[in-house]
């Protein structure tokens, strides 16, 4: 966020039909330049490592010592709702920015 506030990126830009329409269609991602980057690549990309960090920080906090003692028996599910959209939100974050990266490089992790 702090690069989208300096540098100031367009929020996207555009490219031309490649089937014979020569009319330009909005581009939200710059492919295979990893120096060029719009506004709402960058914001996604943040949230998607937002969203990893909190799956995270779910299962840090289901895994502590207050949920092993007895408080445990009177929470119920809780701990287990915990781990299970923790897990949820740290694979989401991190396959998405993988899903991001292999979008702006086609040879990223093959």
């Amino acid at each position: 966020v702090v690069y989208d506030v300096v540098v100031a990126p367009p929020s996207s830009g555009q490219f031309v039909d490649g089937a014979g329409m020569q009319r330009a269609l909005p581009m939200r991602l710059g492919r295979a330049n990893l120096n060029k980057q719009y506004l709402i690549e960058g914001l996604f990309a943040g949230l998607l490592v937002v969203i990893g960090a909190v799956g995270v920080m779910l299962l840090m906090t289901a895994n502590s010592d207050d949920n092993t003692t007895n408080k445990r028996k009177k929470r119920g599910n809780a701990r287990s709702l915990q781990i299970v959209s923790g897990f949820i939100c740290f694979a989401l974050g991190v396959n998405g920015v993988s899903a991001l990266m292999h979008q702006k490089l086609s040879t990223y992790l093959l």
